[in-house]
This record gives structure tokens, sequence and C-alpha cells, in this order.
């Protein structure tokens, strides 16, 4: 994903009322029974649906099985 892409996302984030935060604010946490990726290129698509729902603080109930329709959202979103 190149750099555009992910100031586009934060970007629209933002506007739509999530709070990043300031970097001290930032807390480290290690996550356990995480969807796991099976294959070498869905990482773009696992990295930004772990972000969404630790900014939305939701728990993350997705697989492998259900990659093709986030990738297809993730398309709807960023062509807004």
């Amino acid at each position: 994903m190149a750099y555009a892409d992910i100031f586009i996302f934060s970007s629209q984030l933002l506007q739509n009322g999530y709070n990043i935060g300031q970097k001290n604010e930032w807390t480290i946490k290690i996550a356990e029974n995480i969807p796991k990726q099976e294959n070498n290129y869905d990482c773009g698509v696992f990295t930004i649906l772990y972000a969404k729902f630790i900014i939305e603080n939701k728990s993350k109930h997705f697989t492998q099985m259900d990659i093709p329709y986030y990738r297809r959202w993730l398309f709807k979103f960023f062509s807004q």
C-alpha cells in the first residue's frame, strides 16, 4: 500500500470521528487469538482490518475466508 493511501485512510478515519491520539498516549498490547493469515498475499488486508477493529474497539472476528469480502469493502472505501 502506498503512503498516500495510508494517509487518505487515516484522514478519513479522523474525519469520521476516530481519534488516533498522540504517540506518547499509545500503549502496547499483545494480541491473542487473532485471525491468522493463511497465504502470502493478504497481509495488507489483515493489517488494515486489525487497525480498523482496534480503532473501533471491536472484536476481531474474521477469517481467511472473509478476506474477499473485506477486499471489496476496502476497494469501495478507498474509491470514495
